[in-house]
């Protein structure tokens, strides 16, 4: 049962990481990112589906007092065996070859593209990756800035409005997030990790019965060891939800970005501003900045900006909308308060 359960977790890691690979499509425009999310999920779904039969087993053991298909010879074999292999599996796992870092190189962050819509005193809006909005009550002029990464050097292309219309939006891609730790990974390592626990717990039980004859040690070791692995897959199952959720990752001063970008000169105000986890190697923002007249079309302002969301090289993705400030509608606009220095939940990414 263990080893087949560590081939179903390894079959739905590559089926998964496989999954994250393929372009977007019309249907899935953000990709199949989350493909490794749900693998994780399914991974540890499946430990606890085996964990759960073993302390099943147990307790009818225990219930109907049959011990006399122990055979501790048997089991320190067995278990042995089962500590060498989960600890090859550990060991694949973790080499460079095997971590399988997903990066999805794009020059366009988020995700989508965010846009704004300005002039003629209209109520304009923007649509960045399904998130956030803007409001636009003067004209300026738009420009658009991406960042394409080749050679491992950075590029700034500019475009004018002829070329990619009435946009304001500088996107960027990181290789950065290439040192994190794929998810499903992860899970499938926190699976061989599980195995290689109960492994233990049988060689343990093993020793006790053969050289003490106590037989109800099989049990208790069942029921010792099968908590251990449980608790092994808490962090595994709270990055995910949190990713599910599109929660802050920790490792994101957000607070410190929010109010670094509200210094920035010709900025009065920082709304929308969205930071979440795809996955554990995909982390995308996008923030929009309400500023004076005089700054709509400010290529440097934006360069400023990103470079603050892309300290550190944690985000892969980010896309920076500019937009005329407009008391009335900075004031009443729900969506346009800070969420506060509590507010949301933080994951961590190991």
């Amino acid at each position: 049962m263990h080893l087949a359960s560590d081939l179903l977790s390894f079959v739905i890691s590559l089926i998964a990481v496989y999954l994250a690979k393929k372009p977007p499509t019309a249907r899935l425009p953000w990709g199949f990112h989350r493909a490794e999310v749900l693998g994780a999920l399914l991974s540890v779904f499946v430990i606890w589906v085996v964990t759960g039969i073993l302390v099943y087993l147990a307790v009818e053991r225990i219930i109907t007092k049959d011990y006399d298909s122990l055979e501790p010879s048997t089991m320190l074999y067995t278990s042995i065996a089962g500590v060498v292999f989960n600890i090859i599996m550990a060991v694949v796992l973790n080499v460079d070859v095997f971590k399988c870092k997903v990066s999805h190189g794009h020059s366009h962050g988020g995700g989508g593209h965010g846009h704004s819509h300005s002039g003629g005193g209209g109520h304009g809006h923007s649509h960045s990756g399904g998130r956030g909005h803007s409001h636009s009550g003067g004209g300026g002029g738009h420009l658009r800035l991406s960042r394409r990464r080749r050679d491992d050097t950075d590029q700034l292309t500019e475009h004018t409005d002829d070329e990619v219309g009435d946009v304001t939006e500088y996107s960027a891609t990181s290789s950065a997030t290439k040192k994190e730790k794929n998810i499903v990974i992860r899970a499938a390592f926190v699976h061989v990790l599980g195995d290689l626990i109960q492994s233990v717990g049988v060689f343990v039980s093993a020793l006790i019965i053969k050289f003490k004859g106590y037989k109800i040690a099989d049990p208790i070791c069942t029921f010792t060891f099968s908590v251990l692995v449980l608790i092994t897959t808490v962090t595994v199952l709270r990055d995910a939800f949190f990713m599910l959720m599109e929660g802050c990752p920790k490792k994101i001063p957000y607070d410190h970005i929010y109010n670094r970008l509200a210094q920035l000169p010709g900025v009065k105000a920082v709304h929308s501003l969205r930071v979440w986890a795809m996955t554990a190697t995909e982390v995308c923002a996008t923030v929009h900045l309400a500023v004076d007249e005089s700054c709509l079309s400010s290529y440097e302002l934006v360069k400023q900006a990103t470079r603050i969301l892309r300290e550190g090289e944690v985000i892969a993705r980010s896309s920076v909308q500019v937009e005329p400030y407009n008391e009335l509608f900075m004031r009443t606009c729900f969506e346009c308060r800070h969420p506060g220095p509590h507010v949301g939940a933080h994951l961590d990414i190991i």
